[in-house]
């Protein structure tokens, strides 16, 4: 290779070199020149203004940038001589198998055969033609190549002989693995149209369908040596479809002439499609509705449509009321020609319909006949009436309907609050009531004709218990019991009472009754019971905890509670008799009290506990500083002043600084403020006349 760098290394080469060997071949006439970048071999930018290679006098191969065709180049010679345009060596090497196929992107203006090439490790190793010799086509096109041979390839190359000024230009080359999905192929050709397909040599099946009925089939053989062949097919055949709308199975046979060419039963919305040539046929057309045979004359020179309508009619019923009001069709009876039928989309078969309907009793509220032949929707206009029951008892009950003309009737039950609507003709109707709530029978005779309510309602009522004290105590709704008929109750809102009288007593928690009487309570909203309560209030003035026993005499029924010290403790009662029985904390000691309550009442629980005043004088009546002498009650140190006895008798001891009792006597202070002790005591006066201080004790 000849190197030629920028004698800058970042400017451009100007100048001239002469070609010799290596770099030229006079056995072929083939010159190589390889453009490199300073920096890489693969990745560069480069622009090509002029390069003139000269290897004789007056031959030139010019090779420049076009400014036409954006990022290509194009090469051209002023003789016809052979040119080759070789890819980079590609590495590794790339495997085509039979059947895979090129796709190449190219323009040349040259009328020579031009070639691909393909090299392995230089050699090579097979060629396929681009562009055909004697070209006319010298615009950009692409074409397909087939590979009829397994073949391995690392290198491309295009190969042709090109005269003045003719060239070869490729913008793209790709190879394809041919492949057919499923071993078939859709694909569409319009009317005078062609379609081409690439395949590789193998035997087809070709399939000719039109408007998706198969009207022709062909067997194509692909070879090597003949790869390219052409199908010809111009149709003369036409479809002749045949919709059977009749509802009953029908014959349907074709004749050309007087020759049966088509024998089909056809059942409802069958579509027959036939595929006939062109030319004249006779339809005969058994309706299996009727029976009659009906015949038809086609001119097929395209394809036709033979519609082959029902005998039958098909109507839409209605029912309406005289008002215009429409009906639920679930409680009317609908018959035609004598059949049971919903209202709506009818098929009548015969030529006229006779209509019946009948309400929930059979009594007939239309009877008419009409002409099906002229109608698609027919409304029927009768009078009925509406019977509404509307069961507000709170039990199940039994109930039937009777109507007393035709006898007829029904029975049923009906649940709590639920309501029953029947639509009925005008008649007099019996309604028996079985009355689930208290098993009464009522008859209601009823003519009707207007719309009805019958309501049934509820034996039961609902009452609002509240309870009040005449001496306007504030109570707890939660400390009395409430009965009625001897049932017990929570007072406030109770529903569903049956009867008129209700025995209504109150107890308090002891069983002392409160209230007992009968009361006839229904059509009242609320009911208010007055009681006479007391309130016996005990206050617990001890200072230790206690326990109490609180009972009434009569019942004998009884509390055990406790109290705290100076605590209060309220009961709201009946009046009766009561023992409160204390057990006090302070002494053990138990007290019981008869209480008569029939006034509110307090019991107060005294302290067995009293407060002493201790002070302390000398034989003189000299008031003492206490704290020089310590004071002991019944062996307890106690501070002077005021201290709380619980005791009535009392041990008191006082000492002086040294311990030495200078009181000690048993004294009964219950009843007394306060209590003076008085000692005899001296004083003991030590003068000190030293000079030096001294160190003095005293036992």
């Amino acid at each position: 290779w000849l190197e030629l760098e920028s004698n800058t290394g970042v400017g451009w080469y100007t100048g001239s070199y002469a070609l010799t060997d290596p770099y030229i071949d006079n056995g072929t006439d083939q010159v190589r020149i390889r453009f490199q970048s300073t920096l890489t071999t693969t990745n560069f930018d480069m622009e090509l203004d002029q390069i003139v290679v000269k290897y004789i006098d007056h031959y030139l191969i010019s090779k420049k940038h076009n400014a036409s065709i954006s990022e290509y180049m194009y090469m051209q010679t002023n003789i016809t001589e052979t040119l080759s345009l070789r890819s980079t060596d590609y590495i590794i090497h790339y495997n085509l198998y039979a059947g895979d196929y090129f796709i190449i992107d190219f323009q040349t203006s040259s009328t020579n055969q031009i070639d691909l090439i393909l090299l392995k490790d230089g050699v090579q190793q097979d060629s396929y033609v681009v562009s055909q010799s004697g070209n006319t086509n010298f615009l950009r096109r692409t074409v397909e190549i087939g590979v009829d041979t397994d073949v391995e390839f690392d290198q491309l190359m295009f190969s042709g002989t090109f005269e003045d000024t003719k060239y070869f230009m490729s913008w793209d080359i790709k190879t394809y693995s041919y492949t057919l999905t499923g071993d078939y192929a859709d694909f569409y050709v319009d009317p005078d149209g062609s379609h081409d397909m690439f395949l590789q040599a193998d035997t087809y099946n070709l399939r000719i369908f039109e408007e998706g009925i198969k009207i022709d089939e062909a067997t194509i053989v692909l070879h090597y040596d003949n790869l390219t062949q052409y199908v010809h097919y111009k149709t003369q055949k036409y479809i002749l479809k045949i919709y059977h709308n009749a509802y009953e199975q029908s014959d349907i046979e074709i004749f050309n002439g007087t020759t049966s060419i088509s024998n089909n039963t056809a059942i409802k919305d069958e579509i027959l499609e036939i595929i006939l040539d062109e030319g004249e046929y006779t339809v005969n057309w058994t309706n299996g509705e009727t029976g009659i045979t009906t015949t038809y004359n086609i001119v097929l020179d395209e394809n036709q449509i033979l519609l082959l309508s029902s005998t039958y009619n098909t109507i839409y019923f209605g029912l309406y009321q005289y008002n215009g009001l429409s009906l639920n069709y679930d409680l009317v009876r609908f018959y035609i020609n004598s059949e049971r039928r919903d209202f709506g989309i009818n098929l009548i078969k015969s030529s006229t319909a006779d209509l019946l309907v009948l309400d929930y009793f059979n009594n007939t509220l239309a009877s008419e006949t009409i002409d099906a032949s002229i109608y698609s929707e027919y409304n029927i206009i009768i009078t009925v009436f509406e019977l509404q029951i509307r069961h507000l008892a709170q039990g199940n009950s039994n109930i039937s309907i009777s109507d007393t003309i035709s006898h007829n009737f029904i029975n049923f039950s009906m649940a709590p609050d639920t309501l029953n609507k029947y639509v009925l003709a005008n008649s007099i109707y019996n309604v028996t009531w079985w009355n689930g709530e208290n098993n009464e029978i009522i008859v209601y005779d009823i003519t009707l004709n207007a719309d009805y309510i019958l309501t049934l309602n509820t034996t039961y009522y609902d009452i609002y218990f509240s309870l009040f004290d005449l001496n306007l105590h504030i109570i707890d709704p939660n400390q009395y019991v409430f009965r009625l008929n001897g049932t017990r109750e929570a007072l406030g809102f109770i529903e569903y009472l049956e009867t008129d009288d209700y025995t209504i007593t109150i107890v308090d928690r002891f069983g002392t009754s409160l209230f007992n009487s009968v009361v006839n309570i229904r059509g009242l909203n609320e009911y208010v019971i007055n009681i006479t309560l007391y309130e016996l209030q005990i206050r617990h003035l001890a200072l230790e905890n206690s326990n109490l026993t609180l009972s009434e005499t009569t019942t004998h029924n009884s509390l055990n509670f406790s109290m705290s010290p100076n605590s209060l403790r309220s009961f709201i009662l009946g009046s009766s008799t009561y023992n409160v029985t204390w057990v006090n904390g302070e002494n053990s000691i138990t007290a019981t009290y008869d209480i008569n309550l029939n006034v509110d009442y307090i019991l107060t629980l005294n302290t067995t506990y009293y407060s002493t005043y201790f002070s302390l004088y000398d034989q003189n009546g000299v008031r003492l500083d206490d704290s020089l002498f310590s004071l002991y009650l019944n062996g307890t140190r106690k501070d002077f002043g005021f201290v709380v006895l619980e005791t009535n008798s009392t041990l008191i001891l006082v000492q002086d600084f040294l311990n030495v009792t200078v009181f000690n006597q048993v004294i009964a202070l219950s009843g007394l403020n306060e209590y003076n002790i008085i000692i005899t005591i001296f004083e003991l006066q030590i003068r000190h006349l030293a000079r030096i201080s001294s160190n003095v004790s005293i036992s």
